[in-house]
């Protein structure tokens, strides 16, 4: 299904409206889209271990699936200065060529980032077994008793879960506010968006390997 929501996503990023108030309301029905798999996929990993991994190796599992999405940030930060690269800023020409420039260079980029959602459905539907055919340890051939809708009800009257969901959500939702305007940010002590973004690509990849570091 996130597969599938991926997919959806972006085919409606890039559909070509000449109208930009239409392609405005695509491309945010697209993120949306994107971003409605998220829950799952963030919360994916320590199932996936549990059910394919013995206990001594689940946690470095779980840590490798939950920082893999990072890795994608990371090449976010490297790729997004050259769609627009500090010559093609500075030369002499007028705004609405440079949006032209701009606008081609981010329809090419979202058609590569279909593409990609395209492979991994496609690799979702040849092959995408639920579990092992022989279970790594007893409790990964353990059925699981609840459905989904009763595990979430249960987690929503567990006032500890309650909480520390809002605040995992608070600082989540700070950091990457932060973290998307931080060549904005920096350009206020003269740094370049290159250079920004080459800092912001270091310290999201030295995030994840000392992630998975601690996590073995």
């Amino acid at each position: 299904m996130i597969a599938f929501l991926s997919v959806l996503g972006k085919g409606l990023q890039v559909i070509p409206f000449d109208n930009k108030k239409m392609r405005s309301v695509f491309i945010n029905i697209g993120q949306f889209l994107l971003m409605a798999g998220g829950p799952v996929a963030i919360g994916a990993p320590p199932l996936v271990s549990a059910t394919w991994f013995p206990p001594s190796e689940r946690t470095t599992a779980t840590a490798i699936g939950t920082l893999a999405g990072y890795f994608g940030i990371a090449i976010a930060f490297a790729v997004g200065p050259a769609m627009a690269p500090n010559e093609v800023m500075r030369a002499n020409i007028s705004n609405s060529s440079l949006s032209k420039y701009a606008d081609h260079e981010i329809i090419k980029y979202t058609y590569f980032e279909l593409g990609l959602c395209i492979a991994v459905f496609l690799c979702v539907l040849l092959y995408f077994p639920a579990r092992p055919p022989v279970p790594p340890s007893l409790t990964s051939g353990t059925p699981h008793l609840l459905s989904t809708t009763a595990s979430v009800k249960q987690a929503m009257k567990n006032r500890q879960f309650v909480l520390l969901a809002t605040l995992t959500g608070m600082t989540f939702g700070v950091y990457f506010g932060w973290l998307s305007m931080l060549d904005v940010f920096l350009a206020e002590f003269s740094v370049d968006a290159t250079t920004a973004g080459w800092l912001g690509c270091t310290a999201t990849l030295a995030g994840v390997v000392s992630g998975i570091a601690l996590a073995r």
